[in-house]
């Protein structure tokens, strides 16, 4: 078997390469049910839609570890007011009331 060598233009190279790239693309969004050949907008829809899913999940994961923070905060600052309340209360500090 003898080796052929073929040579290609840089513009048919390019085209070549368009091709297997969209080629490819429409097989691997046909395998994830985004691709159909008769409503091509529906795929860049659906793509828009899962990444606007994602956003929403990543703002309420964001928020609810700001809100846990939040609370977290809220229930040392109650822990140590209550402490202060009960030292005061078993004689911490002593104020005489005037005469």
């Amino acid at each position: 078997m003898t080796a052929r060598r073929i040579t290609l233009s840089e513009a048919e190279l390019e085209a070549m390469m368009e091709r297997a790239a969209k080629s490819g693309a429409h097989e691997a969004l046909s395998e994830l049910g985004l691709f159909d050949i008769d409503d091509r907008p529906a795929a860049a829809r659906d793509i828009k839609d899962l990444r606007d899913i994602l956003k929403v999940f990543k703002d309420i994961q964001t928020n609810a570890v700001k809100g846990l923070f939040a609370w977290i905060g809220r229930g040392i600052i109650a822990v140590m007011i209550f402490g202060a309340v009960v030292w005061m209360a078993r004689g911490g500090i002593v104020i005489e009331a005037p005469k």
